[in-house]
């Protein structure tokens, strides 16, 4: 946990140290529901998505008056229900997998309206609780994103609403044979400064 403070640390010094009029620092929360996808395995296991939790930064530096460019720094975490495949002499009991890691989005932000906004772009993904007993593949590696969203200014403060299309794995670090991919589906609230 000290190896995030200090990641946090690093980006708010630097996001500071070029900061420019219209430009914004936001702290976020975002609720997901996820699923994986892969080529499924006759006789294989399930692993159902139970929900995941998002918290980050993001800073979004204008380049123009509609564009912008957003990146930042994310914490996931994603928890699954995993059942074994049927064996008479197996528990059958579901057993609990989290699947967690820490982003770096790199978007495009394009505000087509007063209130309104589109984002998307490549994620760097890098899974921080891999152990040996986990059945989710792996999920470290570059993804995408997409969304769609609304923002409220007054003064220097941006209140923004954020719901996303995200996909992780799409080109992995560690492949599986049958790599599984996560999707996820959610809503990022954000409170933000205008420098």
């Amino acid at each position: 946990m000290k190896n995030h403070y200090v990641i946090l640390f690093i980006l708010i010094s630097v996001v500071n140290s070029y900061s420019q009029p219209a430009n914004h620092l936001i702290v976020n929360y975002g609720i997901s529901s996820q699923v994986l996808v892969g080529k499924s395995l006759e006789g294989g296991g399930s692993q159902d998505g139970k929900g995941g939790n998002v918290i980050g930064l993001r800073y979004i530096r204008s380049t123009d008056g509609k564009m912008s460019l957003e990146t930042g720094l994310e914490y996931s975490r994603f928890k699954f229900s995993i059942k074994p495949a049927y064996h008479p002499d197996i528990d059958m009991t579901a057993r609990k997998e989290n699947v967690e890691f820490v982003s770096v989005p790199l978007y495009a932000r394009y505000t087509f309206a007063k209130y309104l906004f589109v984002n998307g772009g490549v994620i760097a993904d890098f899974q921080i609780n891999k152990r040996k007993t986990d059945t989710v593949d792996r999920q470290s590696g570059v993804g995408l994103g997409v969304g769609i969203g609304g923002k409220y200014e007054f003064k220097h403060i941006m209140i923004s609403i954020n719901p996303f299309l995200q996909q992780h794995a799409i080109i992995a670090i560690e492949k599986a044979k049958y790599q599984e991919r996560l999707i996820e589906a959610g809503i990022r609230f954000g409170v933000g400064y205008r420098f």
